[in-house]
């Protein structure tokens, strides 16, 4: 029975809103830190209700900023309330409080017959197998697991992790991929290839080098019929360094034609996609397209044939003026990523008057004075004045300290876009976004901070956990 129906029956008596409430509504999905080993253990004693728990959100709740708006810490309220030794979140707790709490956190796994979501961020070194042999042994129904800002063990202490299988959401972000050799990063690929052939969303990303040849096998031997998410990090390869053109845009071709679902497509490392890697029919679906080039070598004029742009509703890549003509013909397009470019910036906004959210790189700023940023940027606010659908706008003032009175004047220019809602600025040397604020007949007010995200959320860009 779903959350509404069960919801619905709780308010219609006393009687049945507290049986429902504590023992079944509440036990459908955790959101915690770690370090919460009264909660795991307490879990474990109560095995009728923690078969129920759906969804289990490991993260850090000391670093609450790195979740984004999704930062509300969700607990079995029951629980909680009877445990006689309440949980203390230590922001640099000790490898044996981490042991202990990973062998706790293991034991209520196996508890959770009914878990269907994994999601875990924690970065530390720690012993995974613990977690993923009891999602193995006890979680038949795990459909969806995500794996962020992790370092894990060899290839030989995360067996289990390769056992895992028919899963239709997979994030794998690791934060130190020392240990990614080539056993490493064969048993990844036979997990994703072989053991998940109803992928639905796939994640890869690492925060250093060596991982080429994960994404290697998964573009030369992917075919996954329902994928329509693809990110694949800007550290991670598609093809080994001295492999042909011709090859890389064959290749990726297939990859493409075979999977025509494809709704996201985000391809981060340098040159992944090449002019002719996008056939003209291959994706009828895909609305969200964020790929690299280096030195006009792969821009949106010359990698995305016609047919495809004219579908896009988001895109960051590289732009150029070249690519005006391409733009005037995405009637769809509604957030983009740019580079300042002069006159080049009043070509782009007139042939998209229809953008709500601009990403706006100004690295021209950087290192200047505030009067000298204020003199660069004041030409380019002119131009964005002009549309008059832009609700978000990041990057533009990332250099540009409102605390400032030369620069707080800024502020009031940006203003003048009528339905501008966010912005993302530094204030006082630390960058947050915030809400403008206005007086009823739209002139500016002042501003407050948001709990808004940056610019990757806004495409709906798989990236899992880290998002």
């Amino acid at each position: 029975m779903n959350e509404s129906t069960l919801l619905a029956l709780a308010v219609t008596c006393h009687q049945l809103h507290d049986h429902i409430i504590p023992d079944h509504l509440e036990f459908r999905y955790i959101r915690c830190d770690l370090q919460r080993i009264h909660l795991w253990e307490a879990l474990q004693q109560i095995p009728a209700q923690t078969s129920r728990i759906r969804g289990l959100y490991v993260v850090p709740e000391a670093n609450l900023y790195w979740l984004g708006p999704r930062k509300s810490i969700v607990t079995p309220g029951s629980v909680v309330r009877r445990l006689q030794n309440f949980d203390s979140i230590i922001t640099f707790p000790t490898i044996e409080m981490y042991l202990k709490a990973f062998t706790a956190l293991a034991s209520a796994i196996r508890v959770m017959r009914g878990l269907e979501i994994f999601q875990y961020q924690v970065a530390v070194k720690a012993p995974m197998e613990l977690l993923f042999a009891a999602l193995n042994d006890s979680c038949p129904k795990l459909q969806d697991v995500q794996i962020g800002y992790t370092a894990l063990e060899s290839h030989e202490h995360t067996a289990s992790l390769w056992q895992l299988h028919n899963l239709t959401s997979f994030s794998f972000y690791i934060d130190k991929p020392q240990n990614f050799t080539p056993p490493y990063t064969n048993a990844l690929s036979d997990l994703i290839i072989h053991g998940c052939p109803l992928l639905q969303e796939l994640h890869l990303e690492t925060s250093g080098w060596g991982s080429e040849l994960v994404a290697c096998r998964l573009i030369q031997e992917g075919n996954w019929q329902h994928l329509y998410r693809l990110t694949v990090g800007r550290t991670i390869a598609l093809f080994p360094l001295a492999t042909p053109e011709g090859v890389q845009i064959t290749t990726m071709s297939a990859f493409l034609k075979r999977h025509t679902n494809l709704q996201s497509l985000a391809l981060l490392h340098e040159n992944s996609l090449l002019p002719g890697s996008i056939p003209l029919d291959a994706l009828p679906n895909l609305h969200t397209l964020v790929f690299r080039g280096t030195h006009n070598r792969s821009i949106l004029s010359t990698v995305v044939p016609i047919e495809v742009a004219q579908h896009l509703v988001d895109i960051s890549c590289d732009i150029t003026e070249g690519c005006v003509s391409h733009i005037s013909q995405m009637p769809r397009l509604r957030s983009c990523a740019l580079e300042t470019g002069g006159p080049f910036l009043g070509k782009f906004v007139r042939a998209a008057p229809q953008l709500q959210r601009l990403f706006l790189e100004t690295h021209d700023v950087h290192g200047r004075t505030d009067l000298e940023i204020v003199d660069i940027l004041t030409p380019y606010i002119k131009e964005l004045q002009t549309l008059t659908a832009l609700t978000d706008l990041m990057g533009f003032l990332f250099y540009v300290d409102i605390s400032s009175r030369d620069c707080h004047p800024l502020l009031e220019e940006i203003a003048a876009v009528p339905n501008l809602q966010y912005v993302q600025v530094t204030d006082r040397d630390e960058v947050k976004i915030i809400g403008l604020e206005r007086y009823p007949d739209g002139k500016y007010k002042g501003y407050h901070d948001t709990s808004e995200s940056p610019f990757q959320g806004w495409s709906g860009m798989f990236r899992g956990i880290t998002s």
